[in-house]
């Protein structure tokens, strides 16, 4: 109850605040030409504070040119600004105190500045932000940074935008998808590449909107497909000469952290380097890098209109992905190139290679609750895991325009990556009595290489009739993985008076190639008002190849392991044949089809009865509709079908005994599994309040599903096998409410999460029924009133009840409380100082609370001419407290998971910003108007 009262308190607190609000009022008027009164539609509504010029408010005129403000408080002095295009902007200080509920300016006329110039007048004004249809444009000279910081300080400055601690960002309440540079892409689709590395200063304009699907784009048909997207736009001074920053830092225990970027670009060309070489865990780029960098996104588009699934595991993370995890101790040498480049005959080449070596180790300790029929085992785990992976990425793009119906693009993506593996552990199990059941040692070293070719060609060409258009691909794939592994394990089995013993010296060595081609085609007929019919034809065809030899050693000879070895290929491809209509209006857009799609999965295995035929047919229904009653409101409902076919190795009856606990073998008589799913969506975002509201609500429901039976004999081991399960769903929800105070100058976030599911699992046989409850409520706190002091502070509870039922009765309750709270301060003499407080409490059934507590702090120096330089000293996890913890929870067992990581260490860097404009260096507190008049 503890968690819900610290909510319950923050929220009733919050809304005390409200109630002793001032005064509230509604403001109105009518823009208009002042020549012919005609109304300026889509007109820059701005409401300024007269007594620091910030941004209250903004919005825009509606087609009669009326707007109106809501919610407005009488607490202070304000200036209306409008703007238009080609229009004198106008200025109209408004009365105070406004002492009515309803303030009416009636009409305000624009004046048109003038076609003959007499004369230059140059004036300074302050207009933050400008709307242009669905674009909304801030000027960044209007919102104040620190020198040298990143765009990401800035984009936290503007109004309706938000920057989490991980860099992810919200506009209007959306997440960016992608964050582009001049109108082009960098370093692939990261958002945080750009929002990290380039410097707030270069930005002259920051503008936000929706981008639809390169599609759309070409056709001009609304597929109603919507990427929320930041464009930054550089000042001139940047775009004729090099700029970025280098930074070194030093510390405790010989920690060290190196990173540098620099770039140049000009209106035709973009050239950006980035570098990083350190050993604080700071492990790479994001996962969008990634998704980009192995087309892994492109990948996963299978069965037809049906969502896309994304599963890692350890064998396939070879990329340095920073999930934001700080566990372990991780040395990592990274290093990028992306380049841009124009021509003027419509083409366009785009590219970037990337680098990376990393180093890490880590000690884990996992403690384990197995629940049998039998009763309950602790089982105990202790592990050293060293990994060392290096990796080369490359990929480039050419897009032309070959003429005013023509379009063709060319995608090259190249993957290499080389690793090498040390594990060594320990374990034992204990019943409830406390007796030992079983131990085990084990030794695995393993090396292994990947090699990737993945390349897309895309034809477009549009048809002189109004959204008529022709769009066929081709993509092709060719790679390849050779691994080694040198395994070794030692198992002790007690019974009773008797011990058993049993161990595994084994070489194994697999190489695996696969190829893949397919091609698709798409025809959009237009019917007239806006009406069309989509059809759409996809093949796919993939071939993987697999030798596995695995060599036991236990008498010295290397004698081949016939049961074990094997070597298989498989076939599978898929015809999908669709058909959609779409009905597309001003304010709304409507699609449904279907889809067929004829799969076919052929294995061959060099074991007798060694082939495996699958043949799965499946029609795919896809119904879409998109409201947009005004701008800023949006209501969203779609509905998907989806197969998740079996792969090969959930397939074959093949044993794989790599952890000899915990063996898996696949089945043959796996069917496809079948998904429905349904989401609705609801989004509104106030630009007066600068409030915003989504909620999102899922429903999956599955056919067939794939689950995973688990057998344990008398020794206490665990067989895995892949087994089809039905009605299995899950459900879940969000809800989040952001909105300004202005009378104590904060904003306030409130989210919150529900999840509900269930599952059949089968433990020795006998089904069982796995419901899943989460409850997950988030407030958040942050001082908006002050540019030199910004304070947050943020409570968030994750409460989880997973119910068992079927041969025996199971519950398990675990939950996380999580504190946190941060300050940045700006100081005077030049310093700043930045703190953050992050505690975590971790609790499970009746045990004690596990606590995190971690606490950061930064003291800064700006110096050099134009506050160039940075020396900061810096302190990580002062109370040296820092541990991973890491749970998981399972039918037959839950789990705990404790990885010692990096903890305190002092350090002391040097950060320098790279400057070398062609033009003058000058600095302005606001935006730049030329007038000239007769």
């Amino acid at each position: 109850m503890r968690p819900i009262f610290l909510l319950l308190l923050l929220t009733l607190f919050s809304s005390a605040l409200v109630a002793q609000s001032p005064r509230q009022f509604d403001l109105q008027a009518r823009v208009t030409d002042a020549a012919d009164d005609s109304p300026l539609i889509s007109a820059t509504v701005m409401l300024l504070s007269v007594q620091d010029s910030s941004l209250i408010s903004f919005g825009r005129t509606e087609d009669d040119g009326s707007f109106q403000l809501k919610g407005l408080l009488n607490d202070q002095a304000y200036l209306l600004r409008l703007t238009y295009l080609g229009y004198q902007t106008l200025d109209v200080p408004l009365p105070f105190p406004v002492d009515r509920e309803k303030l009416d300016l009636g009409n305000l006329k624009m004046g048109t500045q003038s076609a003959l110039l007499d004369e230059v007048i140059v004036q300074e004004e302050h207009i933050p932000v400008r709307i242009n249809k669905d674009t909304i444009e801030y000027n960044a000279r209007a919102f104040k940074t620190q020198p040298n910081a990143p765009v990401e300080d800035l984009l936290k400055k503007l109004p309706g935008m938000e920057v989490d601690r991980e860099g992810n960002i919200r506009a209007q309440g959306e997440r960016v998808e992608q964050v582009m540079v001049d109108g082009k892409e960098f370093f692939g689709r990261d958002p945080k590449a750009a929002t990290r590395n380039l410097p707030a200063e270069a930005v002259d304009k920051v503008q936000v909107y929706d981008k639809k699907s390169d599609q759309a784009e070409f056709s001009g048909v609304d597929d109603g497909s919507r990427q929320k997207t930041v464009n930054l736009e550089l000042k001139n001074d940047f775009k004729k000469g090099a700029f970025g920053s280098a930074e070194a830092g030093y510390g405790t225990e010989d920690r060290f952290n190196l990173k540098g970027s620099l770039n140049r670009f000009t209106p035709k060309q973009q050239l950006s380097l980035i570098a990083m070489g350190n050993n604080i865990n700071r492990q790479g780029f994001s996962i969008n890098d990634y998704m980009q960098f192995s087309g892994a996104m492109r990948r996963m588009m299978s069965g037809g209109g049906g969502t896309m699934q994304l599963t890692f595991n350890s064998d396939e993370m070879d990329f340095p992905i920073d999930f934001g995890s700080n566990t372990g101790f991780t040395t990592t040498w990274a290093g990028g190139l992306n380049f841009n480049h124009d021509w003027k005959n419509g083409s366009e080449l785009n590219g970037s290679y990337v680098f990376d070596h990393l180093d890490r180790d880590t000690e884990t300790t996992t403690l384990r609750e197995n629940y049998l029929p039998t009763g309950t085992l602790r089982s105990e785990d202790e592990t050293f895991d060293n990994n060392l992976r290096q990796g080369h990425r490359f990929n480039i793009g050419l897009e032309r325009e070959l003429d005013t119906l023509n379009q063709i693009r060319w995608d090259l993506r190249l993957n290499s990556t080389k690793n090498e593996r040390l594990v060594e552990g320990s374990g034992r199990t204990l019943d409830a009595a406390n007796t030992l059941q079983n131990e085990s040692e084990r030794y695995q070293q393993l090396q292994g290489q990947r090699r990737n070719v993945d390349s897309e060609f895309l034809f477009r060409h549009r048809f002189k009739a109004p959204g008529r258009s022709l769009t066929a691909g081709l993509n092709f794939n060719l790679g390849d993985n050779v691994r080694q592994a040198d395994i070794r394990s030692w198992n002790r089995y007690y019974h009773s008076d008797q011990i058993s013993l049993d161990s595994i010296m084994q070489e194994q060595s697999t190489n695996s190639e696969n190829l893949g081609y397919g091609l698709n085609l798409t025809h959009i007929e237009p019917l007239g008002k806006r009406r069309y019919l989509e059809f759409s034809y996809y093949y796919n065809h993939l071939t993987n190849r697999l030798d596995r030899e695995v060599l036991d050693l236990e008498d010295g000879t290397g004698r081949r392991n016939e049961g074990l070895s094997n070597a298989y290929q498989n076939d599978y491809d898929y015809h999908r044949l669709g058909a959609q209509f779409r009905l597309n209006r001003r304010r709304f857009n409507f699609m449904s089809g279907v889809h067929r799609q004829e799969s076919r999965l052929l294995g061959r295995l060099m074991l007798p009865d060694g082939e495996i035929r699958r043949k799965f047919g499946n029609w795919l229904p896809v119904l879409q509709f998109n409201f947009e009653p005004i701008s800023g409101k949006n209501l969203r409902f779609d509905y998907r079908t989806s197969i998740r076919e079996p792969d090969i190795q959930q397939l074959q009856p093949l044993l794989d005994n790599t952890d000899p606990l915990n063996l898996y073998i696949g089945n043959p008589d796996l069917q496809a599994a079948y998904e429905h799913n349904l989401s609705l969506s609801y989004l509104s975002f106030n630009q007066v309040s600068m409030s915003n509201i989504f909620a999102f609500v899922n429903f999956r429901y599955a056919k067939n599903a794939i689950s995973t039976a688990q057998t344990i004999d008398e020794q206490f081991r665990r067989t895995l096998q892949p087994v089809n399960v039905d009605n299995d769903y899950e459900f879940n929800a969000n809800l989040s409410y952001g909105f300004r105070i202005r009378p104590i100058k904060s904003r306030f976030e409130l989210r919150g999460e529900t999840r509900l599911g269930r599952s059949i699992n089968l433990l020795n046989e006998t089904p069982n029924q796995t419901y899943r409850l989460l409850l997950s409520p988030q407030i958040r706190w942050s001082f908006t009133g002050n540019e030199k002091l910004e304070p947050y502070l943020e409570v968030a509870w994750d409460n989880n009840r997973i119910r068992y039922t079927g041969q025996s009765e199971v519950t398990q309750n675990y939950s996380n409380l999580n504190y946190q709270a941060g300050l940045d301060a700006d100081l005077p003499a030049r310093f700043t100082f930045s703190t953050s407080f992050d505690l975590n409490n971790y609790y499970w059934s009746d045990r004690d609370a596990q606590s995190v507590p971690i606490w950061n702090l930064s003291l800064s120096r700006f110096l050099l001419k134009g506050d160039r330089g940075e020396l900061k000293f810096s302190v990580f996890d002062l109370l040296n407290k820092n541990l991973g913890i890491d749970r998981y929870a399972s039918l037959s067992f839950f789990q705990e998971q404790r990885i010692r990581s990096l903890g305190r260490y002092f350090m002391l860097s040097f950060t320098y910003a790279i400057r070398q404009q062609g033009g003058a260096h000058v600095r302005m507190s606001g935006g730049m108007r030329v007038m000239r008049r007769r």
